[in-house]
């Protein structure tokens, strides 16, 4: 359950109880702002990587801006290396 559906008034709730609760609501959308690398980090988080605690479109847009993250990530010199023997194997195995 995450915050924000916890302050969620329900019909059961005594009004200073919904006041307080849609006050709530309000500071934490108004005070509460992840950044994009704070978002990666909770996603990285074991305990949060599910991505829970935000909603579906939310999470969609996280794991987006990883792959994005990640697709412009330079590669490791190990990984480059491997890159340009496979090339050479390549072009050698295509000779006439």
């Amino acid at each position: 359950m995450t915050v924000i559906s916890h302050c969620q008034p329900t019909a059961s709730d005594p009004q200073v109880l919904e006041v307080l609760k849609r006050r709530s609501i309000k500071l934490l959308d108004e005070c509460i702002e992840l950044s994009h690398h704070a978002k990666l980090a909770v996603m990285l988080w074991q305990k949060l990587k599910q991505l829970q605690i935000f909603d579906r479109e939310e999470q969609k847009s996280i794991y987006d801006m990883a792959w994005e993250e990640l697709a412009n990530f330079p590669p490791s010199p190990e990984v480059e290396e491997q890159q340009d023997q496979v090339q050479m194997e390549v072009t050698e195995g295509a000779g006439p």
